[in-house]
């Protein structure tokens, strides 16, 4: 009676172990639900570096501004005196850039589709 006991606690202790391997260690550690697809998480890695990209092009608007007295009517005008490169958005392209009158002004990156004015689009307004 008393291996039984045994055996049948050695079980129990068993399948509470695979259960919370199952809940918390399984890929993404998100309790049992299924891992992100890798796109998913490229397409969220590469909007953090789009928002590195929107704060290297705000400083050099804000430092053209400050001297000027203006915002610059396109990005171009910041390189090479405010900024060395202008950068493109994670996926290779040009982001747009909108001053409105006031001096205030939007930022734009296409996102992953590669067209503006869709869900996926990553803005910046200041």
């Amino acid at each position: 009676m008393k291996m039984r006991l045994s055996v049948f606690s050695l079980l129990f202790v068993l399948l509470i172990l695979f259960l919370l391997y199952k809940l918390f260690l399984t890929p993404g550690g998100r309790a049992g639900l299924p891992p992100e697809s890798p796109l998913k998480t490229i397409d969220k890695a590469k909007a953090l570096s789009a928002d590195s990209s929107f704060d290297i092009i705000v400083r050099g608007i804000n430092s053209f501004k400050q001297e000027k007295g203006e915002l610059p009517a396109t990005l171009e005008e910041l390189v090479p005196f405010y900024l060395r490169i202008l950068p493109a958005d994670p996926w290779g392209r040009p982001f747009r850039y909108n001053p409105q009158e006031g001096g205030s002004y939007t930022l734009a990156s296409a996102g992953a589709d590669g067209r503006f004015d869709t869900s996926d689009d990553l803005v910046k307004k200041e």
